[in-house]
């Protein structure tokens, strides 16, 4: 633990407070590391040093480029931070390194970096067996905590430290909540986004296994947000067949997800079926697999007015007189744009079933814009 990268982590938690320059020091009084402007060290003045100490034993010592009596004054206090500090790395380390291996593997499985040959030599080292019937949950989490998933300003070990938490008490939760077929892999795929890969039963009982954890999936948001105590969003995919089948399954959880927060609010659970008779249209994120043009406005040269006028127009509940006042223009002017839209798009923002495709149509693309994975 207390080696090169260890001891720079320390020089840059204490040089800020001291505002001194520093150096940690080995046992044999080798420095380690140093603030950039130390110079190198002929002669020790232990009077200037201050003994690293971690459960009782003496790992060095730090270096102040300071006066000894203020050094011995801000000794009590240097221990203590430097103590909590290797304590904080301590548990960062006991974080199995198998669990971030693990995240980049499920990463590279749903997204298909390897062939199905490679992912099942590399399942192995999980003691993950891939036959295993799964569909994928999709949990997007909001608040608090995607902020600080999703931040800068906070330290890679304080982030780690969340994703762990966060991982724990998914795995806990669907283990509690599913008291059977416990085969579930938990992982970390970036963003705010967290995947359960759910163990849904054996194959020759795969329908009813299907059917039954569907009736189940309502209930599935109450027991997760209780555990993360934090608004989350659950997309989750229907089942199918082998690997390619479960990063289908991932893709129409994470669309659901996606979608559902902007269709109906961002802490609630919502399946893919949810979205009827649209869901064939949807399946899929490729772009190229999609049954949406991600270019449905780009015959309008005035692309941005479009759509700042359809959504305007939505928002309002499809009211003309509403959508003219917020949008400043006269309702004539309001009627032009519509009909113009309606001609181009082969689609009367005014039918509530054309409505529907285009907002849908909206969102989806807006989707496809946004995605960072």
């Amino acid at each position: 633990m207390f080696d090169k990268e260890c001891c720079q982590k320390i020089i840059a938690k204490v040089e800020p407070l001291l505002k001194r320059e520093v150096a940690v020091l080995d046992l044999r009084n080798n420095i380690i590391a140093k603030s950039d402007s130390f110079a190198s060290l002929n002669k020790i003045n232990k009077e200037k040093t201050i003994p690293i100490t971690f459960q009782s034993e003496k790992l060095g010592s730090i270096y102040i480029n300071e006066d000894p009596k203020k050094v011995k004054e801000m000794k009590d206090v240097l221990k203590t931070l430097i103590e909590m500090f290797l304590e904080q790395e301590t548990l960062l380390e006991k974080i199995p390194l198998k669990d971030r291996y693990l995240d980049k593997f499920v990463y590279d499985l749903l997204y298909q970096k390897s062939d199905d040959e490679d992912l099942f030599e590399q399942s192995k080292i999980f003691n993950i067996n891939l036959k295993i019937p799964r569909v994928a949950i999709t949990i997007l989490i909001n608040g608090n905590e995607r902020n600080i998933l999703t931040g800068t300003n906070i330290t890679g070990e304080e982030k780690e430290n969340y994703i762990q938490r966060i991982r724990e008490n998914i795995g806990r939760a669907i283990n509690s909540f599913y008291t059977s077929h416990k085969e579930n892999i938990v992982s970390y795929i970036g963003d705010n986004i967290f995947v359960i890969l759910k163990d849904i039963g054996q194959h020759q009982h795969i329908k009813e296994s299907v059917d039954h954890f569907n009736k189940t999936i309502e209930t599935l948001h109450y027991v997760i947000k209780s555990e993360i105590r934090n608004p989350l969003t659950i997309g989750v995919g229907r089942y199918y067949e082998g690997i390619s089948g479960l990063s289908q399954s991932f893709g129409e959880a994470l669309l659901t997800a996606r979608l559902g927060e902007d269709l109906w609010g961002n802490d609630g659970i919502y399946h893919f079926d949810n979205f009827g008779v649209l869901a064939p249209v949807l399946s899929g994120l490729d772009k190229k697999a999609c049954g949406y043009p991600s270019d449905m406005f780009s015959k309008f040269s005035n692309k941005p007015e479009v759509i700042k006028t359809l959504n305007t127009f939505f928002d309002t509940n499809m009211s003309l007189t509403e959508t003219a006042k917020k949008l400043k223009i006269h309702r004539n002017t309001l009627i032009y744009r519509l009909d113009k839209i309606a001609e181009t798009l082969k689609l009367d923002p005014r039918v509530f079933d054309s409505a529907v495709q285009i907002k849908l149509a909206m969102l989806f693309n807006n989707f496809l814009a946004g995605e960072a994975l």
